[in-house]
């Protein structure tokens, strides 16, 4: 997919959107700013009202997405083609699929997840090494107040009792470039999360059980990293499964039509971003976990069988840019993690303290 195809994509999304409320004067300034052709555009979007503008949104790109991931993986069943994806705001679950009567799955995603991955993928392509648009700073911020919005402490579920997942303040969007980037970046991790859900229809998840074309998408064996991080793999074993299935429909998605001379670096790029949006999950577990005792990690799961799942469909030898890219991540962003996992924990320390709990005396 080119710049032009994603530009007109997200055109055609924001087009198809019922909008209420004033549309934020800075953003289509920047809009302007960075698109100046597109002035037309513009200007009718910023004479209609935004205030639906993330689940319109959620319900028009997804769904595009979903539409994309089925025309370019002609194997894949009349069910998944079927599909009804639908915008929801959950605090307890990202994503999620059910089967309604007469065999139609429904695909539900949280607009929140949407944000939280937009935001982050603006930490990683617009953040800068430091003050208070660093990537460490954007992503500490993104990690701590998107784990509020998931599992808010008691005293602010009394305090805020309409708890929403708020963005920190971030860079603007300056250039054509860097917001090409970023909504090429997420577009890829939406996409990963679309092919996910799909593959858990695919896998007969959703009926418990499997035929027609299901077949031909075998998964790899459970990688024994796996049981490392959870006890009992057979817990996540259908997580696990739709992860590698939903790599190979992405890669397939995306390949499809490709001239084979670029696809080496197309295949990385596809892998090293699917690889990065694992990771920022594992961080969210991570800061999660402080609220969840001693807890099994299931993501800690998922994202190192990827990482063995990325071994077997890389055929150009070791994928020695994914530990290049793994270290740089370590460096840039990760410490905010940490800090984010911090921070959420003293919150739940102070809470406990002010309960009464906090040790014999």
């Amino acid at each position: 997919m080119d710049a032009d195809e994603l530009i007109r994509i997200y055109r055609e999304s924001l087009s198809d959107i019922r909008w209420e409320g004033p549309t934020n004067p800075e953003r289509i300034k920047q809009y302007k700013h960075v698109w100046p052709s597109e002035e037309e555009f513009i200007k009718d979007v910023e004479h209609r009202p935004t205030g639906v503008l993330m689940e319109e949104f959620t319900d028009q790109w997804l769904t595009r997405i979903k539409d994309y991931v089925v025309s370019r993986n002609p194997g894949l069943s009349e069910e998944s083609g079927k599909a009804i994806l639908v915008p929801i705001n959950s605090f307890a679950q990202f994503t999620g699929t059910r089967m309604l009567h007469g065999g139609v799955p429904l695909i539900l995603v949280d607009s929140g997840l949407m944000k939280f991955i937009w935001v982050m993928n603006k930490a990683l392509v617009y953040g800068q090494d430091s003050g208070e648009f660093s990537r460490n700073h954007l992503t500490c911020m993104t990690l701590l107040m998107y784990a509020i919005y998931l599992r808010p402490p008691e005293r602010l579920k009394r305090e805020i009792p309409d708890l929403s997942f708020s963005t920190p303040p971030t860079p603007p969007h300056s250039d054509k470039s860097t917001l090409i980037s970023l909504t090429f970046e997420t577009w890829l991790h939406e996409l990963f999360v679309i092919a996910h859900e799909i593959a858990h229809i695919e896998l007969g998840h959703l009926t418990k059980g499997a035929g027609g074309a299901r077949g031909s998408f075998t998964p790899l064996p459970v990688s024994p990293l796996a049981s490392v991080f959870v006890k009992d793999v057979s817990s996540v074993e259908e997580e696990l499964a739709a992860d590698d299935l939903a790599l190979d429909l992405c890669i397939e998605a995306v390949l499809k039509g490709e001239h084979s001379a670029g696809t080496r670096d197309i295949v990385q790029r596809i892998l090293t971003s699917i690889y990065q949006a694992s990771r920022y999950f594992l961080w969210l577990e991570m800061v999660l976990k402080a609220d969840a005792g001693e807890a099994e990690l299931p993501w800690a799961a998922r994202h190192f069988q990827l990482r063995s799942k990325i071994d077997s469909v890389y055929k150009w030898g070791s994928p020695t840019f994914i530990a290049d890219h793994l270290d740089w991540l370590e460096e840039n962003m990760e410490p905010g993690a940490f800090r984010a996992a911090e921070l959420y924990n003293d919150l739940l320390t102070e809470e406990e303290r002010s309960n009464g709990g906090g040790g014999s005396t």
